[in-house]
């Protein structure tokens, strides 16, 4: 403690890191400035611990990057951000371990967890902690070696059967049913085709330009000036059966849209959607007709670069396991039909 030429106090520490922490006090005597300058050390302890809390420090992360995020991903992190601060409450950031993470990982698994839920929970943790590793908090990652080793329960998405394609095609004219027809032979998103103007098409090339899509906020849709993913920015081709039917809406706003010439809201799509299984009969959802697109693509010989391209899948694998498991599925099928035709023997 010593008196500077102005008349103040000061007292220097040293931080962990090398860095000098100067602390002040106006006092007039150095009895007073001792004890002034304590409990500013005491307050500056407190709120360096305050600082490296693990809620603290996700909370901090949460106000930096939530409002960069799109409506669907922060709909996803919020609940998993209050889940990992209500689990590491009051630990230190520093003081989390990789093994405190398989612990997290091992108990969500333990609870019976969907392995979404695990993985972004497991995401929103790695997201903290490294935003921690950039300010310094921590001088490592524990989550960086931790894996979900629950398996995926959730069934594979199918396509539907040749019946349901047939009974696609033969009620193009009901509600909905163009759209029906329209997802089958594009395999577009729900978002994307919902986006789809008459400025979007190529009438004599007959293709669409897939550059924007629609996202639902609670109710209400909103357009996204941009696809699902950067690969979603794609032209796909339009089989010419399809044509007549774009052209008698060339004059809309939007090829799908409501009586008011406007997007529909969710509770409106799903309405329709609803009549349209009830009148068809056809028991599908609209990504079922995508995973559908894909295994037409697959029958008609199409190389699976191509078919990346037009699904709009950002990894080749995606597309690669699809065309992997359709392949497998032939072969058993191949199978079957050799073991039957030995038992004519």
């Amino acid at each position: 403690m010593k008196r500077r030429a102005d008349g103040r106090w000061v007292k220097k520490i040293t931080l962990p890191d090398g860095t000098p922490k100067y602390f002040y006090s106006i006092a007039d005597t150095e009895k007073k400035a001792i004890k002034d300058i304590e409990m500013q050390l005491l307050e500056y302890k407190e709120e360096d611990v305050n600082k490296n809390l693990f809620s603290n420090v996700a909370q901090k992360w949460a106000d930096d990057s939530f409002e960069r995020l799109e409506h669907n991903t922060l709909k996803q992190y919020k609940p998993c951000l209050k889940a990992c601060i209500d689990y590491f409450k009051g630990k230190m950031i520093q003081d989390i371990t990789p093994v405190n993470v398989k612990h997290y990982i091992a108990m969500l698994e333990k609870n019976g967890y969907a392995k979404k839920t695990i993985k972004n929970r497991l995401s929103v943790l790695n997201l903290i902690m490294h935003s921690a590793l950039v300010e310094q908090l921590i001088v490592s990652n524990p989550c960086q070696f931790v894996s979900i080793k629950t398996p995926n329960t959730r069934e594979k998405r199918q396509a539907i059967c040749a019946k349901d394609i047939a009974a696609i095609k033969e009620h193009a004219d009901c509600t909905f049913g163009f759209f029906a027809l329209f997802l089958l032979y594009t395999g577009l998103r729900r978002g994307e085709a919902f986006a789809i103007t008459p400025k979007d098409i190529d009438y004599k090339n007959k293709t669409v330009s897939i550059t924007k899509t629609v996202e639902w906020i609670g109710c209400k849709p909103n357009i996204k000036n941009r696809p699902k993913t950067v690969a979603g920015n794609r032209i796909v081709p339009l089989p010419g059966f399809l044509m007549p039917e774009l052209i008698k809406r060339k004059n809309n706003k939007y090829i799908f849209q409501n009586s008011k010439g406007e997007l529909m809201d969710n509770s409106q799509v799903t309405r329709n959607w609803n009549a349209y299984i009830k009148e068809s009969g056809v028991k599908a959802t609209p990504h079922m007709l995508r995973h559908t697109y894909a295994t037409l693509l697959f029958d008609a010989d199409i190389d699976v670069k191509t078919a990346q391209t037009w699904l709009g899948h950002t990894d080749i694998k995606t597309t690669l396991d699809i065309y992997t498991h359709l392949s497998e599925q032939r072969r058993e099928s191949a199978t079957e039909k050799w073991q039957a035709f030995l038992t004519t023997f």
